[in-house]
């Protein structure tokens, strides 16, 4: 179940990741300036950038830790944080601070008109996709749902009872 449920899940984002790039493709012209096209173009260049120069710190056991398949994906999280080092913490933090500013200096050139176009796009992309998905995919992401929401309620009890 847990295997079909990553299968499905990577199937789902992998089709979402193409319909969205292609709905991008075709109607983010009228939607962007060609400045904030630039814009977009350069924030992307400049966060593969970081990515490149992260990935050339990692060490051997670090590079081993993500690509062993016997540990969950929590598992993988978990014990590549604590292998980190602390310039290679300081580089993630201001990596993720850097696509953030990136990311809000872009939002504060749209104008009202872009901001309604882009979510109205969003939304028409999450119809479309929603209306891709078979009955047994919809039934699966449903019972994903709950057993991600039984999960975080079992973890905020057991957080809660820690505390008290």
């Amino acid at each position: 179940m847990k295997n079909l449920l990553k299968s499905l899940f990577s199937t789902l984002f992998l089709l979402s990741f193409v319909i969205l790039s292609n709905a991008q493709e075709a109607g983010n012209g009228p939607i962007l300036s060609e400045e904030q096209k630039t814009m977009v173009a350069e924030h992307k260049a400049e966060k593969e950038a970081n990515h490149e120069a992260f990935k050339a710190t990692l060490s051997e056991e670090q590079l081993a830790i993500l690509k062993n398949k016997e540990l969950s994906k929590q598992e993988k999280r978990k014990a590549f944080s604590q292998s980190l080092s602390e310039d290679q913490k300081a580089m993630r933090h201001a990596n993720k601070e850097s696509v953030m500013a990136n990311r809000e200096s872009l939002r504060s050139t749209l104008t009202d008109e872009q901001k309604e176009a882009i979510k109205a796009h969003r939304e028409e992309n999450r119809e479309e996709f929603r209306a891709s998905l078979s009955d047994e995919q919809k039934e699966l992401i449903a019972a994903a749902k709950s057993e991600k929401e039984a999960n975080r309620d079992a973890g905020v009890a057991k957080f809660t009872r820690t505390i008290f």
